[in-house]
């Protein structure tokens, strides 16, 4: 019996599958941070602020290690990695400064110039930010 490929993964960048079945995504969505795969290439330097759990965010934190994630502004959203080197993780209304690496920087940087505000997404609104450098112009 030969097995048919599965139509909801999609292979990406960064070795990653995304799915295209929205419930899929919410239930396999990782809740931890991954070991670095390569070392983050900063393109932008900015600055997160998870929310708390009671105004809709996470109910724990982004835990150390490399993290992959989604930023929006407006309606946009790009796909990022960055890596999260405290000990105990990036917690609720914790505000931390991150290097960020988007997936396609060509299509994400023009969005993000100095002084952008951004939310975090993880399925829904968990975090907000602000870009505070650009270190790599496409």
């Amino acid at each position: 019996m030969t097995r048919a490929p599965n139509p909801v993964l999609n292979f990406a960048p960064f070795g990653r599958w995304t799915l295209h079945d929205k419930a899929a995504q919410r239930r396999l969505a990782p809740r931890y941070a991954l070991p670095m795969s390569n070392p983050v290439t900063h393109e932008v330097v900015v600055e997160i602020t998870l929310l708390s759990s009671e105004a809709g965010g996470r109910n724990g934190a982004i835990l150390r290690g490399e993290y992959r994630g989604v930023l929006g502004v407006g309606s946009d959203k790009f796909s990022v990695r960055f890596f999260v080197p405290l000990e105990g993780g990036l917690l609720p209304n914790q505000r931390t400064r991150f290097g960020v690496q988007f997936l396609v920087p060509d299509a994400a940087l023009p969005h993000f110039a100095v002084g952008t505000t951004f939310t975090v997404w993880e399925g829904k609104v968990i975090g907000n930010g602000r870009v505070l450098e650009v270190l790599y112009h496409a």
